[in-house]
């Protein structure tokens, strides 16, 4: 499923213990939490670094720590998923198919599983989180890994109930980041429909769309009568000499 904002609150209790392993030693109350997760993160993924930054103070870092957008502002997010691997789900995920994407449309990140194989696939939004602040890209990552422990486990809730609550707020309190059931990067999303048609008839209407595809529909045509005339298009890049 995709990532899309906001989240019901959900306790261990709500949570069937087949579907998974013992995370509770993690949990205890919010404020001695937050403490100790501020005194023990480790990074997500290594980087060469300032040199000026000794690696004690990098361990120190949460994952979405304002000090990665310099760090690291573009991780590699096959290092990512093998640290939040062994971090957060006991390194209990298989190597899963991991790519960025230029085909999602407003969804951030999505983890799919094939019906046949029974593989699952994660793709994130290229486009759209290269626009993000690195964080984003964090807690979509982590967002989509906790689908595919839903998948892996085998449990009957894959989308955004109770289970995934859960892992979802546990993540948060041991990582002090903000994953979230939906995202809010609508003025990212629009920037980025960069193919205008405007509709030559009496309604004058402007098409604005990710894809280069000629809007238009039947009851439009009959409607209005008028047709889809491309007004403005991504500047292409020139090659060669």
């Amino acid at each position: 499923m995709g990532l899309f904002f906001s989240s019901p609150s959900c306790s261990s209790e709500q949570i069937s213990t087949p579907y998974s392993p013992d995370f509770s030693s993690n949990h205890h109350s919010t404020e001695n939490v937050t403490s100790q997760a501020r005194e023990k993160r480790s990074v997500a993924c290594q980087t060469d670094g300032d040199p000026a930054v000794t690696q004690p103070a990098i361990e120190q870092l949460s994952v979405v720590d304002p000090y990665w957008e310099v760090l690291d502002p573009k991780p590699d997010i096959h290092v990512l998923f093998d640290n939040f691997n062994k971090r957060f789900f006991r390194g209990l995920l298989p190597p899963i198919d991991l790519k960025w994407s230029n085909r999602l449309c407003i969804t951030a990140g999505i983890c799919i599983q094939d019906n046949i194989s029974g593989k699952c696939r994660i793709r994130l939004n290229k486009p759209l989180l290269d626009l993000r602040p690195r964080k984003n890209t964090v807690e979509t990552l982590l967002h989509e890994m906790i689908h595919y422990y839903q998948r892996v486990r085998g449990t009957s809730d894959i989308d955004h109930g109770p289970i995934f609550h859960f892992h979802m707020e546990r993540i948060n309190r041991e990582s002090g980041a903000n994953i979230t059931v939906y995202h809010d990067f609508d003025r990212e999303y629009e920037s980025l429909k960069r193919h205008w048609w405007k509709c030559n008839g009496p309604c004058a209407q402007v098409v604005r769309r990710l894809a280069d595809r000629t809007p238009g529909s039947k009851g439009h045509k009959r409607k209005c009568g008028g047709d889809f005339i491309k007004i403005r298009e991504p500047k292409r890049m020139r090659t060669g000499l």
